[in-house]
């Protein structure tokens, strides 16, 4: 029987476009030497692992790691491209977030959990605005555990935090190597939030946050 429900944040309930302009502009200015998906893991690393005051710091030590030695003017550009992503008119919910949020709240049954690789810079403000902390029981972002999705151990430490035990709870969220393999590995059921219908082949998937419903 399921008592805990554990969400994804990004593109699963809120959704931020500019950071993935940003992650363009950057991997385009690197060139073909870097693959998109090494850059985004590296980024996740250095900014998603630490809370950090200033993001001049991560970014430093990002590029770095890429072997990157970039003019100041160019560093100073790519980290006010890199505030402006926490900007709240980047973050919205999407159409039906808000709501279903609200409800499954207001059953009283269930204990909700919200575990997301995230930005400091980035998440606090949405977490503020849409006071998230009314409506889940455990907020885990990734650089208050020191974790990042799809490392098991992150999905553990919900669970901890939840009380509950791996069979109890259901995770739900929109990246099959990060939400679904991660949380799989680490023992609890998965299901796909494909909003964009990219995985029709997928057995144990929903193209809404509505279709939660259908699996607790």
């Amino acid at each position: 029987m399921v008592k805990a429900i554990i969400l994804d944040c990004w593109d699963t309930l809120f959704y931020n476009d500019f950071m993935f302009g940003v992650i363009r502009q950057l991997s385009d200015r690197l060139g073909k030497g870097f693959h998109h998906h090494d850059l985004i893991k590296t980024f996740e690393k250095h900014f998603m692992l630490k809370r950090y005051p200033k993001l001049e710091v991560p970014t430093r030590r990002m590029l770095a790691e890429l072997k990157i030695d970039w003019p100041k003017q160019v560093i100073d550009e790519l980290v006010g491209l890199l505030k402006k992503v926490q900007a709240e008119e980047h973050s919205r919910p999407f159409p039906e977030t808000m709501s279903v949020l609200s409800s499954l709240r207001a059953k009283r049954i269930y204990k909700l959990g919200l575990l997301t690789n995230s930005i400091y810079q980035g998440f606090n403000p949405l977490k503020r605005r849409y006071k998230l902390e009314s409506l889940f029981d455990v907020i885990l972002p990734s650089y208050e555990a020191g974790l990042i999705k799809p490392d098991p151990r992150f999905f553990e430490l919900m669970i901890k935090q939840l009380g509950l035990s791996k069979s109890q709870a259901i995770m739900f969220g929109d990246s099959l190597k990060d939400d679904i393999e991660g949380a799989e590995n680490a023992g609890i059921r998965a299901v796909l939030i494909d909003r964009k219908n990219r995985h029709p082949e997928y057995a144990s998937r929903i193209t809404s946050l509505e279709g939660v419903y259908d699996f607790i």
